[in-house]
C-alpha cells in the first residue's frame, strides 16, 4: 500500500511492519542461531521490499553528504511519508551493506547511493535530484515534476497566534535547538516543554536532561572523585607524600554535586530562556495533531508550526524478577548514601562508568557480563578497559545470566543468577540495572500526527533530523540507531538552521 498523507494508517502499518524485527538494545540471553546464505539474502530483500510498500523511497548511508544534500532538498520540498532506508544502520557489517546493494542493483542496475524510487520505479541518482549552482542546490526540473504529485500545500497560518518553533523536551540537545532558533530570529516565538517522569525509585530532577543532571555532568564529577582516590592509594607515596589512609564520604560528594547542578545548570539554563524570550513549561507534553500540543495542567492546547521531539530515553529496566528493588542511573547520583556493595548488571558504557567510579571510592563492586564488554566498540580498546578495571578493584563476573532478585537477609537485595548450568546467590546493598535505554517517543502522542516510531525501541526514524511529518523534527536519543547527547548537539544546529531557514522563507513571502 501507498500513500501520500502524513498521516496514513496504511504508511504507519508498513513501517511497523518493517521495525518488528530489528534489534531493541534490549538485554537477552538468548543465543541466535547462525544464518544460511538463503535466511540472509532473505533478510536483506525484506528491507528492498520498502521499494513496493511507500510511494517515495530514499537509499542512503547516513555518512554520505551527497544523500544528506539530496535528502534534504526533498523533504525542504514538503513531501511527507519518505521512506529512507539507510544500509549503514540497517546491517552490522561492510560485506551485508554491500550484499544489499547488490540487491537494490536488481532494480536500479545502480550500486552507488543516493538513489531515488518511486512508485515502485526507479528515478535515479543524485544527478539525477540535484542540480547545484553558485546560488545553491535546488531539485532538477525533473526531479519536481516527478514529486509535485506529493507535494503537501503550504500551511496559510493567517493571523493566527502560534509558536514558531515548539519543543518537546528540556535537554541538551532541546535547550540548545531553542536557544540557537532564538540566536538566528530573535522574532521567532519558541517554546520548550519539558517535564520529568519520576523513575521507580522516585528520582526526578530539573530542566538539561539526562546529561545535565543524571548523566555526564554528575558522572565526570564524581570520575574526578574517584581518581583523586586512586591518585592517593596508588601515586603518592612514590612522589614521597605519606598520607593517612583515605576514605570517600559518599554524601559530602554528592551534596556538592547536587548543589552545582541545581543552583548553577537547572538555574541558569532558565535564567538564559528568560533572556532570550523562550517560554518554558514545565508540564509533560503530547501532541494532539501535527500542529497542536496539549499539556498536563495547562487548560488550553497551543498551536506550532514546525514542532522538535528532544524528548530523549530513559533507563531499560528489562523484565527481571524483583526488579523494584534495583536502581538505575538515574537514581545513581542522587542516592542519599554510599551504594556500598554494589552489583552492576550489564556491560555497555554505562555499566561500566559507574562500576569504574564507585570502586574508584572504595565501593565493593561486581559487573555481571553475559558475553563480552562494550559489545560493538574496538576490541582491543575494550579489552584493555577490562583489564585496567580488574587492576583497579572492579570484579567482572562473566557468563553470568538469569538474574533475580529478591529482599535480602544481611543486604538490602539478593540476588539468584547462573552461570551455566550453576546456580549463584549473593547479597548487595545496591544493584544497578545498566542495560540500556528507551526513547520516550511512545508518550509523547506521536501516532495522533501520523509521526513513524518504534514503539520497542521507543525511537522515530529521522534521516537527516526530520520524521516522515514535515514540519516535525526529531533530534538526540529519539533518532532511530542514533543516541546520546554526541549526536544531539551537532544535529540540533543543522535541523535548527533548516527550520529557521524555512520559516524565514515564508516570512519573506508575506
Amino acid at each position: 500500500p501507498r500513500s501520500t498523507l502524513s498521516s496514513s494508517s496504511a504508511a504507519s502499518d508498513v513501517y511497523k511492519r518493517q521495525v518488528s524485527t530489528q534489534s531493541t538494545g534490549v538485554y537477552c540471553s538468548v543465543a541466535m542461531p547462525a544464518e544460511t546464505p538463503e535466511e540472509r539474502r532473505a533478510r536483506l530483500t525484506s528491507h528492498v521490499a520498502a521499494i513496493d510498500d511507500f510511494a517515495v523511497v530514499f537509499i542512503s548511508k547516513s555518512w554520505c553528504p551527497y544523500c544528506r544534500v539530496a535528502l534534504q532538498l526533498i523533504q525542504d520540498a514538503r513531501i511527507p511519508d519518505i521512506k529512507v532506508v539507510e544500509a549503514d544502520h540497517l546491517f552490522g557489517t561492510l560485506a551485508e551493506q554491500a550484499e544489499f546493494m547488490k540487491i537494490v542493483a536488481e532494480r536500479s542496475n545502480e550500486d552507488r547511493v543516493p538513489q531515488l524510487f518511486i512508485e515502485g520505479q526507479y528515478f535515479g541518482e543524485y544527478d539525477d535530484m540535484v542540480k547545484e549552482s553558485a546560488e545553491g542546490n535546488s531539485l532538477t526540473d525533473k526531479a519536481q515534476a516527478a514529486l509535485a504529485k506529493f507535494v503537501e500545500p503550504e500551511k496559510d497560518w493567517g493571523d493566527e497566534d502560534a509558536f514558531d518553533l515548539f519543543v518537546l523536551g528540556g535537554g541538551s540537545g532541546g535547550c540548545a535547538a531553542a536557544l540557537a532558533a532564538k540566536a538566528a530570529d530573535p522574532s521567532l516565538k519558541v517554546a520548550v516543554a519539558d517535564y520529568v517522569t519520576p523513575s521507580p525509585q522516585g528520582t526526578t530532577w530539573g530542566v538539561g536532561g539526562t546529561c545535565t543532571n543524571v548523566g555526564c555532568i554528575p558522572k565526570k564529577l564524581l570520575h574526578i572523585a574517584a581518581t583523586m582516590g586512586d591518585t592517593n592509594r596508588i601515586d603518592a607515596d612514590s612522589f614521597g607524600w605519606e598520607l593517612p589512609p583515605a576514605s570517600h564520604n559518599w554524601e559530602k560528594a554528592t551534596a556538592s554535586v547536587q548543589n552545582y547542578i541545581q543552583s548553577n545548570l537547572n538555574a541558569g539554563m532558565l535564567e538564559n530562556f528568560k533572556a532570550a524570550g523562550i517560554v518554558y513549561y514545565n508540564n509533560k507534553a503530547s501532541l494532539v495533531d501535527r500542529y497542536t500540543i496539549t499539556m498536563e495542567g495547562v487548560e488550553q492546547p497551543v498551536r506550532a508550526k514546525h514542532i522538535l521531539l528532544a524528548a530523549g530515553g530513559r533507563p531499560t529496566v528489562g523484565n527481571f524478577s524483583g526488579k523494584e528493588l534495583c536502581i538505575t542511573s538515574d537514581d545513581m547520583f542522587w542516592l542519599k548514601s554510599s551504594p556500598g556493595k554494589t552489583l552492576v548488571i550489564g556491560a555497555a558504557y554505562i555499566a561500566l562508568e559507574c562500576g569504574g567510579m564507585l570502586a574508584g571510592m572504595g565501593c565493593d563492586v561486581q559487573v555481571h557480563v553475559r558475553s563480552m564488554l562494550l559489545r560493538g566498540f574496538d576490541r582491543d580498546c575494550a579489552d584493555r578497559i577490562g583489564e585496567y578495571m580488574e587492576r583497579h578493584g572492579t570484579k567482572f563476573v562473566w557468563k553470568a545470566t538469569s538474574q533475580s532478585f529478591v529482599p535480602g537477609t544481611e543486604k538490602k537485595v539478593g540476588c539468584h543468577y547462573k552461570i551455566g548450568d550453576t546456580e549463584h546467590y549473593e547479597e548487595f546493598d545496591t544493584v544497578l540495572l545498566a542495560i540500556g535505554r528507551t526513547g520516550c517517543a511512545a508518550e509523547l502522542g506521536l501516532e495522533n500526527a501520523g509521526v513513524w516510531f518504534d514503539s520497542r525501541s521507543g525511537k522515530c526514524p529521522a534521516a537527516c533530523e526530520r520524521t516522515n511529518v514535515p514540519n516535525i523534527w526529531c533530534i538526540g536519543d529519539l533518532i532511530q540507531d542514533l543516541s546520546l547527547i554526541h549526536i544531539s548537539e551537532p544535529t540540533r544546529l543543522l535541523s535548527i538552521s533548516y527550520a529557521v531557514f524555512c520559516l524565514k522563507k515564508k516570512k519573506k513571502k508575506k
